[in-house]
């Protein structure tokens, strides 16, 4: 019986600790800044500026799309209404730089001369950061770029085309030390096409690709919040010493934190044999019986106070009492057996 109460006891700790890990987890949700609205797109072909000017309040995007992001470059122009629906007819042939052979992957074609997507092209967004995130490590988060970009944020070029290259990578950056808390921050992005010979986003020859070959932000931006200490992707490779197996070795590494792993060296204090196991599966058989026996006398519970509503009303009360006796006899005798 004191296990059963040490098991309940236990229990409610677990709800509670699930509780605080749950208000945890909103808590970390909600510090997420969507960059979604407001962004302005442009030809690298009509911006003379660089991205250290770009990436700041004093520079005004006049002549630019404005867009959502997620969204690639040719969608962007399309629902401007740059190009005609290219899903109508030969409209996707109409397009600057669509010149492959019809029924071709033009993933594996170089981009044409007269293409508008030869060149990089540039996303920017103004944004706020809420005075709240004062204090925290702040992350900027790319989930999607295809392929490559250089980033600079309030004037500081924050990452290279030589780190963002890839478009199924995602990307995280600590700009803690270049963000502006409460205050005006811009974003500059300069992304590149991938070329003929990149693991980008492809296609096959029923399905065309798009002439700008999905360049741009086509996945998420947001930043996010935490406290001074960050874990992401963790990954532990245990080898066992053998054929001894009295030793492993753990290497635990963090891609975004540790440039070197860390090992350490476990020895085994407790050694689990067959009598151990039998050990353990005995007491969790006891504990399981003494929990049926609570739920037996929890029933017994249930019923007497029934019987005690009805007796009361039909006011029989001397075998209410005789009830009870018996009912608090049955419990001390588990009690004495615990």
């Amino acid at each position: 019986m004191r296990q059963c109460r040490a098991v309940f006891v236990l229990f409610l700790a677990s709800l509670s600790l699930t509780a605080q890990s749950s208000r945890s987890n909103h808590a970390i949700l909600d510090n997420r800044l969507a960059l979604r609205d407001g962004w302005a797109l442009q030809s690298s072909c009509k911006v003379e500026t660089k991205g250290e000017a770009l990436a700041t309040p004093g520079f005004q995007p006049k002549g630019w799309y404005t867009v959502s992001v997620p969204t690639t470059v040719f969608a962007a122009q399309v629902k401007h209404k740059v190009f005609p629906d290219p899903y109508f007819g030969m409209n996707l042939r109409s397009v600057p730089g669509v010149t492959y052979p019809i029924g071709s992957n033009f993933s594996n074609i170089p981009m044409q001369q007269d293409s508008p997507y030869l060149v990089p092209w540039w996303y920017r967004k103004q944004f706020v950061i809420p005075a709240a995130y004062r204090g925290k490590t702040l992350w900027l988060n790319f989930h999607g770029i295809n392929y490559r970009a250089n980033i600079w944020l309030n004037g500081k070029q924050i990452a290279n085309s030589d780190d963002v290259a890839g478009a199924w990578r995602t990307y995280e950056f600590n700009i803690t030390d270049a963000a502006k808390v409460g205050a005006a921050n811009v974003l500059a992005v300069q992304v590149f096409s991938p070329t003929d010979t990149d693991l980008a986003i492809t296609f096959v020859d029923w399905n065309p690709t798009p002439p700008d070959k999905n360049m741009g932000l086509f996945r998420g931006v947001d930043i996010t919040t935490s406290g001074p200490v960050a874990l992401r992707y963790p990954t532990v490779v245990s080898k066992v010493d053998s054929p001894a197996n009295d030793k492993a070795q753990l290497t635990v590494t963090d891609p975004k934190t540790y440039t070197q792993p860390l090992t350490v060296a476990m020895d085994p204090r407790v050694k689990t044999s067959a009598a151990d196991l039998q050990q353990q599966f005995a007491l969790s058989k006891e504990m399981y019986d003494d929990i049926a026996q609570l739920e037996e006398i929890s029933g017994r519970v249930k019923a007497f106070r029934a019987q005690m509503r009805a007796a009361t009303a039909s006011a029989d009360i001397t075998a209410l009492r005789k009830q009870a006796s018996e009912l608090a006899g049955a419990s001390a005798e588990e009690d004495d057996e615990a």
